[in-house]
């Protein structure tokens, strides 16, 4: 170095402390066999060299000319020595590149009293590429940095930030990565959750809400321990505990909404207003399916019998009356105990009187029955529906169109369905009845006659009928005749005309006897220009038959009935109601004789 130009130090005054300063970065490096270190080490502070007598040390380092200075005093005393310095750590070899490490501020090994000379400055070891003034040894030359102290969290506040579920403890905890992964995870089971009906299984589903739970909790916990705790926690605290008072109170109302929802639902549904219903039952086992409560299966039960409801009040409304009876029906079998069930009751009903009464004119016999029949079990069963109210007009229009044909002189065509509504209960249908009865007395015997007359054979059995049931009605002896003289053409198997109606015996004057050789009663039916029915008495000393041709040899003590008749054909026939066959004969009364027939019954 050069020598300062400041004056030399007087008797008594330290002398100037040399500048130690670092070796010139401009000069060449030494070749080396070793690897280069991250950052090169700082090179051995070299001696300063003691500049030429007579001259001073500059702040430069370089030596200036000599000049002129005044003699110094004999004998002067020396300056002390400076401590050595000390030695930095010997580089160690490394691949890896390194940050410069940089030590605590160096603390000198020199009395604190003696002071640097002004304008001069002392450095040790490496110089740094930031400070050119001295900073200390570097200890980690060569060695990777500690990782910087993480910052304090409170454990406390970590957990109850996790508490929530949603991870946000980690957040705190600054595990970005983790805090990712728990909002993946919580969204994972909110999605499975909905797809697979969580509700179904709440207590499956609570389970794992609670495992998930303590789980983020322990591991919050675990993490939150390793770091220093803060010298005041209230702060992390309260927003933990406020965070899970949100998370709980927004949990307990999206538990009271769904149960609100579920419960608007149950009033419109037991309205019968099942699309409303439907609506808010759809909210519940949707939006609200987390909530867990026993709402959402509730409402998934209740959103299927409104929408069985529906679909026989959507036939009902298209006329499809059958389809809508169907519907009921089986509502009313899967859901018994139902608040619908009065409604379906109800509409089953009204189904049931709008099928019967939705006839088109005119109105067979087959319909007939099926209308009324129909509207009878209305009145048996659904007594109390409104329904039932329309019944007596049902049975009475029903009538009304199955005796157009009556009305209209087609009394044959009338016959069946006034048969029917005549043997209807009079407690029942009222009227009707009544009105049946006279329509059908008067029905059987016009056809019987129509019958008789045109020779069908189907008037025995109309006139029969008409015989029976009718015994008071004005045409019973009109009938009578009609039905003898059918009878009789039948067996005998020609055409008479219809007589006269029936009188006493003795239409004529030409006598006819008929005799009974049998000792059973035998019943008699003669038809000719008039009809007559008469039974003769059995023969007490008559066998019960005879073979073919083989009675009425001796006619003493045959009881008999004479008959006086005009003189015209006459056919006659017996009349048994067991399988003997009947005996059919003729017989031509003419004036001046007595005419002698005799029955008997013949052997099989």
């Amino acid at each position: 170095m050069d020598a300062s130009n400041r004056p030399a130090p007087e008797d008594g005054e330290p002398a100037p402390r040399e500048a130690v300063g670092p070796a010139d970065p401009s000069a060449p490096a030494e070749p080396t066999n070793q690897a280069e270190p991250a950052e090169p080490a700082a090179p051995e502070p070299a001696a300063d060299p003691q500049p030429p007598a007579g001259q001073e040390p500059t702040p430069t380092g370089e030596a200036e000319p000599p000049r002129a200075t005044p003699a110094a005093p004999s004998d002067p005393e020396p300056a002390p020595a400076m401590p050595a310095p000390p030695t930095a750590p010997a580089p160690v070899a490394s691949t890896a590149p390194t940050e410069p490490a940089v030590g605590p501020a160096p603390s000198y090994p020199y009395p604190a009293d003696q002071a640097l000379v002004p304008g001069y400055s002392l450095s040790y070891g490496a110089p740094t590429s930031f400070d050119p003034v001295w900073q200390g040894v570097a200890p980690y030359v060569g060695q990777a940095p500690p990782a910087p102290p993480k910052p304090a969290k409170s454990t406390l506040a970590a957990v109850l930030l996790n508490l929530t579920g949603l991870g946000l403890g980690y957040a705190y905890l600054r595990h970005r990565i983790l805090f990712g992964v728990a909002l993946a995870v919580v969204a994972g089971l909110v999605v499975v959750a909905f797809a697979t009906g969580a509700a179904e299984q709440p207590w499956l589903w609570r389970g794992l809400a609670a495992g998930w739970i303590l789980l983020l909790v322990l591991h919050a916990s675990l993490i939150a321990r390793r770091r220093p705790a803060p010298p005041s926690t209230w702060r992390p605290v309260t927003v933990g505990t406020v965070s899970v008072a949100v998370v709980v109170a927004g949990y307990v109302g999206y538990g009271i909404a769904g149960g609100s929802v579920h419960d608007d639902g149950v009033a419109a549904q037991t309205r019968a207003d099942c699309p409303a219903a439907i609506d808010r039952f759809d909210t519940v086992t949707g939006p609200f399916e987390l909530t867990l409560s026993t709402d959402v299966p509730d409402a998934a039960a209740r959103r299927a019998e409104c929408a069985q409801y529906l679909e026989g009040v959507d036939a009902q409304r298209r006329d499809q009356h059958a389809v809508a009876i169907h519907q009921y029906r089986q509502f009313g079998a899967d859901h018994p105990k139902s608040v619908l069930a009065p409604f379906a009751r109800t509409n089953l009903a009204e189904s049931y009187v709008d099928l019967a009464t939705g006839w088109q004119a005119p109105l067979t016999a087959q319909t007939a029955r099926e209308t009324v029949d129909t509207l009878l079990m209305v009145t048996r069963e659904f007594g109390d529906t409104p329904a039932a109210k329309r019944v007596p007009k049902g049975i009475a229009d029903a009538f009304a169109a199955a005796a157009e044909p009556y009305t209209a002189g087609k009394f044959c065509d009338s016959l069946l369905s006034l048969e029917y509504f005549a043997g209807l209960d009079r407690a029942s249908v009222g009227e009707v009845v009544d009105t049946a009865n006279t329509y059908r007395a008067q029905a059987l015997y016009e056809c019987g006659l129509i019958q008789a007359r045109a020779g069908d054979a189907a008037a025995t059995a109309t006139l029969d009928t008409y015989l029976t049931a009718y015994p008071q009605h004005p045409g019973f002896a009109q009938a009578k005749a009609a039905q003898i003289s059918a009878t009789v053409a039948k067996a005998a198997g020609v055409t008479l005309a219809v007589p006269p109606p029936l009188g006493d015996n003795n239409p004529g004057s030409i006598p006819v006897e008929f005799y009974n050789d049998s000792n059973t009663p035998l019943t008699l039916q003669v038809a000719g220009p008039t009809a007559h029915e008469f039974t003769l008495p059995p023969c007490a000393i008559c066998p019960a038959d005879y073979p073919e041709n083989a009675g009425c040899g001796d006619l003493t003590g045959r009881p008999s009935i004479t008959l006086r008749l005009t003189a015209a054909p006459y056919y006659y026939t017996t009349v048994r109601d067991d399988d003997v066959n009947s005996l059919v004969s003729s017989v031509t009364p003419m004036p001046g004789y007595i005419h002698t027939q005799c029955v008997y019954v013949v052997r099989p």
